[in-house]
């Protein structure tokens, strides 16, 4: 058999055609390439060997029935030249050729072919086409897949079945690893990936068509947590100069079990977005849905540095200071904040918090202020938000000495003191020989008078007499707050309130 050899291939193109002779029920493909050659690189043989080159070998060619063909990378055993085109090259002595060649291929098993493999009556089909689209743009990555299926007026009833048979079989079985491009995302997303896509299908009863349609989009690919995700993040600074940054992601189920991808996805991301941000410490909140369709997902994870934001054990604190009379007195305000999953469990977790914190008072107020002298805790009340989980603590701290707490309970010993001094007994009279006043002075003195008033607060956990027993036990303390060398009482008052847990004792002296 003739055949024709070319290497020096310009441009090529080729074509795959199916067809069914029904008068001899054959059915088999046609092949049709396009060819530009250079002449100069044709030869054309028989089975003696060399034959003719150039132009005449294309022309010597074109004339056999049928011709065995190497062009290029491309083998022809039963073909033929259908066309040729001579056309004068750029180069002096340079001339191409365009050529046609086609070869009919009988196909006695048609299931061999990809093509025929899973399609149902393949020689009833009139037409058949499968296209495929690709679409990277920024962070997002689509594709589609079309096909249609046409069958002959001769498959009647059977159009149906046969392209259900179709849809199940070559359609999904066939998926080839096509792609876009190696960018980091479209390379994870070709269709032999399998990710769950829309499909549509229609049926054209009447003209016995068939069309189907996937089509993917997605952002960034995870094969690890199989989803589709798009983050974005942003920060911002408030007036007081605390951050904030907020993590958002949009999650797309790649899988049909969707509820279990999405939900294990979301606790996957919390954890490394939150191993990611340590500096932040506890996200202030973090939002979560998935949606009724259960395909995609929604999430958002929000830092701030305002410690008032910040979820978890917390303890902040202000103190003011004022003067009153000659002492200084310090206001505490703290607030204890905790987590818990219920009401219940945050506030049970502040109150132990609370608790545990109660020693660093008196630090509280001597980080703000450096230098403080000794000082005493004056007086306390706490509010309790159960359902919010915090308490609230105000203190006030004095340098008042007798505030400082003693052994025996008493929360507070203050002493008054209120002196009538000594003095001289100088007197006025009335000097008859001059009808004049005089004064007369002496040594002698009057008596003095002092009254002292003790009052006494008691720790509530003690005695509710216990303020009054610690008074009558401090009577020379109280006597050393009066002046003069005898000293006689003239009365001695014990007054209690059980209600507030204070006392108070007041004595009236004599002294010379």
């Amino acid at each position: 058999m003739a055949s024709i050899i070319a290497n020096n291939i310009i441009n090529s193109s080729s074509e795959i055609s199916y067809n069914y002779n029904e008068t001899e029920e054959i059915f088999g493909y046609n092949i049709t390439a396009n060819y530009t050659l250079n002449v100069a690189d044709v030869a054309f043989e028989n089975g003696d060997g060399f034959l003719i080159a150039g132009r005449n070998a294309v022309t010597q060619a074109y004339a056999k029935p049928e011709i065995v063909a190497r062009i290029g990378g491309d083998e022809f055993l039963k073909a033929r030249i259908e066309s040729i085109s001579f056309s004068q090259g750029s180069l002096v002595g340079s001339e191409n050729v365009s050529i046609t060649i086609v070869e009919s291929t009988r196909l006695d098993d048609y299931s061999s072919t990809n093509f025929a493999k899973y399609i149902p009556s393949p020689h009833l089909i009139n037409s058949f086409a499968e296209t495929y689209d690709f679409s990277r743009s920024e962070d997002s990555y689509s594709y589609s897949r079309d096909i249609s299926l046409t069958y002959s007026q001769g498959a009647g009833d059977t159009f149906l079945s046969d392209a259900k048979v179709f849809l199940t079989q070559y359609y999904f079985a066939n998926r080839p690893s096509f792609g876009f491009q190696q960018d980091g995302i479209s390379e994870n997303a070709t269709f032999d990936k399998d990710y769950r896509g829309l499909l549509t299908e229609s049926y054209d009863l009447v003209n016995l068509s068939v069309s189907l349609n996937e089509s993917f989009n997605s952002s960034f690919i995870d094969n690890v947590k199989h989803i589709s995700r798009k983050e974005t993040q942003s920060s911002s600074v408030d007036q007081k100069g605390y951050l904030s940054k907020t993590f958002s992601f949009e999650l797309t189920s790649l899988r049909f079990d969707s509820q279990n991808i999405l939900e294990s996805a979301i606790k996957s991301l919390v954890d490394e977005v939150i191993a990611d941000n340590t500096d932040f410490g506890d996200p202030v909140s973090i939002e979560k849905g998935i949606k009724r369709d259960g395909n995609s997902a929604s999430l958002t994870i929000s830092f701030s540095t305002d410690p008032n934001q910040r979820q978890g054990d917390l303890v902040t604190y202000s103190v003011q200071e004022s003067k009153v009379g000659q002492f200084r007195e310090y206001s505490l305000s703290a607030n204890y904040k905790a987590k818990g999953k219920t009401d219940r469990e945050k506030f049970n977790n502040a109150k132990e918090l609370w608790i545990s914190k109660k020693g660093d008072n008196i630090t509280k107020v001597q980080s703000v202020f450096a230098g403080l002298p000794t000082i005493y805790e004056k007086n306390r009340n706490a509010n309790f938000q159960k359902t919010e989980g915090i308490i609230t603590e105000n203190i006030v701290f004095t340098t008042d000495p007798a505030y400082d707490y003693q052994e025996d309970g008493l929360l507070k010993f203050k002493v008054t003191v209120s002196n009538t001094k000594k003095v001289k007994r100088n007197e006025v009279v009335f000097d008859l020989a001059d009808l004049n006043d005089k004064l007369v002075i002496n040594d002698l003195q009057s008596v003095g008078s002092a009254k002292v008033t003790a009052n006494a607060t008691i720790d509530p956990k003690r005695d509710l007499y216990g303020g009054k027993e610690a008074l009558l036990a401090r009577t020379s303390d109280i006597e050393a707050f009066v002046t003069g060398s005898k000293i006689f009482t003239t009365s001695d008052v014990v007054n209690l309130d059980l209600a507030q847990g204070t006392s108070s004792r007041t004595i009236s002296y004599l002294y010379i």
